[in-house]
């Protein structure tokens, strides 16, 4: 038991020094938090975490091999900074729009379902997440030689960094968020659209680039 609790710990580790490299997901789930508060945003948390994990057992068990075909690759490579636009559009409205008090401008937009819902879809539909995930497991398997039982408790370990590290640093942001006056929160909210389209119209040049 202690050899997998130190594989455990590994995966742990591992997840939470890949966590320090933000992505538009950790953005994501930073503007439902701003907006809405803690609980929405440990929802949409959940929901990459879940994601994460689904991606993880994929590749734990080979299935990511039938997932990281050409058309597949295209599909998603397509759809994924699609929904990140989409979001990023939504955020830029949603922050822009005619909300002069603090009633009006907190939790306007969000419950706890549509949090989870939304993040697990974006998450899902990164083509990123599929190799990123796919690669780490790859690699850790030839590097210490896992079996499957110890690529579990790898996985699991690395799933767990996202569950800890995204909702604590959305715990500290909603903390002192309702000290942030309305306007400065708008234009928090307006980055983080702005970063989420930017990102999403980055990854299509690149599509487009690569195609040409």
């Amino acid at each position: 038991m202690i050899k997998y609790s130190r594989i455990w710990i590994s995966g742990l580790l591992t997840g939470l020094t890949l966590q320090l490299a933000i992505g538009p997901i950790f953005f994501y789930v930073l503007g439902i938090t701003l907006k809405s508060g803690f609980a929405n945003g440990f929802m949409a948390s959940l929901g990459a975490v879940a994601a994460d994990f689904t991606f993880i057992f994929l590749s734990i068990f080979g299935i990511t091999r039938f997932m990281t075909g050409e058309k597949f690759k295209r599909i998603f490579s397509i759809v994924g900074p699609l929904l990140l636009i989409s979001f990023g559009v939504f955020f830029m409205i949603s922050a822009l729009g005619k909300q002069d008090n603090r009633d009006a401008f907190f939790g306007q937009d969000w419950n706890g379902l549509n949090s989870f819902i939304s993040t697990f879809v974006l998450t899902l539909s990164s083509p990123l997440s599929i190799f990123f995930w796919s690669g780490i497991f790859t690699t850790r398997a030839l590097e210490k030689n896992y079996n499957s039982r110890e690529l579990v408790f790898f996985g699991i370990g690395a799933g767990c960094a996202t569950f800890i590290f995204i909702p604590a640093v959305m715990l500290i942001v909603s903390l002192f968020r309702l000290m942030i006056p309305v306007m400065v929160l708008k234009i928090l909210n307006s980055a983080v659209a702005l970063v989420l389209i930017v990102y999403g119209v980055i990854r299509l040049t690149k599509i487009k680039a690569s195609v040409k």
